[in-house]
């Protein structure tokens, strides 16, 4: 472990002594301060912070991956192509030795730049919450600013088993030939159960249940928001909202005006709320149009669960891991290709794991599309396929849950790209277990697996081919 630990050394000290290292986290710590300056929200000043520290932090930390990306493979490439690799190899150190070495030293300068970035963020924070003349608001930010909001949903039954339910009950009805359900007829019936689920008819009831388990409480209660849709912008409905729990302390109902189109919410006192954390959450309206409840953020609760220092330190932890990613890729790209080559495909490698969510979009039309031919089958395919390569450098989204103060968790850090390599590498066990493994353990599996995958092949090609063959 010495000699990976010395090459760790004199790899930071190199990029310390050229200032290429002082020139990528200058430049990104300025992009951070430029755009959290020149970024406006609504006039809120919690509202203010967190979208101008998002937005700060999604394009600086994004510049510094590009550039640690450069980087390794430049440093790779460099070290190559001017023959310091032939000196390091005539002492007793092996060609793992130094690439394990070089892996573990811009790691660390990626640790300590992303550490960087957040201080400035938050030094940005504190002068606009200085210079905040609404005391007020200052009071309000000092209450919540310092605690980290676990999100509950609603839980919800398979759709595919709803839409077997649903085909089942037709044809025993005679309303559906068993022969005539094909894809268009699933197709049809997903749409239409989709819209029941979420429709909340003209002086009609809804009801969510939900499940969170026993949970530390803090604050004086849990905050439910929710969004819905209506045939008018801005109109607004008189809406009445009940806690369905026999084994609360108190019960709970409240009527209020809320806004289609808009975030609107209210809180539940813990005294209504059971122990177990189980209970349902009914909704009524009195001469309301139909209204439609978005189908992923219609309905959800926010709670208090940790210290925002906690969040803060589970941030660092996941976007070092995304950059230790990005150095093992980059320092692979540098062995496998020249110096220029080496560069243009670093970037466009990078850009394209930006792009996972619209890959992801467009997958998922192909999926959901049923008159799908094989053309567009196999494209999806194929585009499944060529996302491996972008897989571990997907960037996840700890940066939105941060600065929306939500609780960071393999749950919800998104990276569906590799929780789809890590279901797949999981798919003969499931098969023979007949079971399913969490996402968390396939987000973990597809991500290591990832990394294995790129450093082994900077590996191999580092050890098996002589120095001046190296291209």
């Amino acid at each position: 472990m010495g000699r990976p630990v010395a090459v760790a050394s004199l790899t930071l000290f190199l990029l310390f002594r050229r200032g290429s290292a002082f020139m990528l986290l200058g430049l990104s710590a300025l992009v951070a301060i430029f755009i959290f300056w020149v970024s406006r929200a609504d006039g809120q000043l919690s509202h203010e912070l967190q979208l101008r520290s998002r937005y700060a932090l999604h394009f600086s930390t994004a510049l510094f991956g590009v550039g640690l990306l450069w980087t390794a493979c430049m440093s790779m490439r460099g070290d190559i192509e001017s023959k310091r690799m032939h000196l390091l190899t005539s002492y007793p150190v092996t060609r793992r030795a130094i690439y394990l070495g070089k892996w573990l030293g811009l790691g660390i300068y990626g640790a300590a730049g992303l550490l960087t970035l957040m201080v400035v963020v938050g030094l940005c924070n504190q002068v606009m919450i200085w210079q905040w003349p609404a005391s007020e608001e200052k009071a309000a930010l000092r209450e919540s600013s310092w605690r980290a909001f676990a999100r509950v949903t609603p839980e919800r039954r398979d759709l595919e088993s709803m839409i077997d339910e649903r085909s089942d009950e037709l044809v025993s009805q005679g309303r559906l030939q068993e022969e005539s359900v094909d894809a268009e007829v699933r197709e049809r019936l997903r749409m239409q159960l989709l819209y029941d689920l979420h429709l909340l008819k003209t002086d009609g009831q809804k009801r969510w249940e939900f499940e969170f388990g026993p949970t530390p409480r803090y604050g004086e209660g849990i905050t439910v928001r929710y969004r819905y849709l209506s045939s008018t912008r801005r109109e607004e409905n008189q809406l009445t909202w009940r806690v369905m729990a026999p084994r609360a302390s108190q019960p709970f109902e409240m009527t209020g005006s809320s806004y289609s189109f808009a975030d609107n919410q209210f809180v539940i006192p813990w005294e209504s709320i059971p122990e177990d954390g189980t209970f349902a959450l009914q909704v009524s309206g009195t001469g309301n149009p139909e209204l439609v409840f978005y189908r992923t953020d219609g309905v959800a609760l926010y709670y208090a669960s940790s210290h925002f220092a906690n969040n803060a330190l589970k941030f660092w932890l996941v976007m070092s891991c995304h950059y230790a990613a990005i150095v093992a890729v980059g320092l692979s790209i540098g062995v496998a290709f020249t110096a220029s080559v080496a560069s243009f495909v670093a970037v466009v490698i990078y850009l394209l794991s930006l792009a996972s969510g619209f890959f992801q979009g467009f997958l998922r039309d192909l999926r959901e599309d049923a008159h799908a031919g094989a053309l567009e089958q196999l494209g999806a395919v194929s585009v499944q396929l060529g996302t491996f390569f972008t897989t571990g450098l997907e960037p996840p989204t700890a940066i939105y849950l941060l600065t929306e103060q939500l609780e960071i968790g393999l749950a919800n850090i998104g990276m569906s790209m590799t929780v789809w390599f890590g279901g797949l590498l999981l798919a003969p066990v499931n098969l023979v277990t007949g079971g399913g493994a969490a996402t968390e353990i396939q987000l973990i599996l597809g991500f290591l697996v990832y990394v294995l995958i790129a450093a082994g092949i900077g590996i191999s090609l580092v050890t098996s081919k002589e120095l001046d063959r190296v291209h």
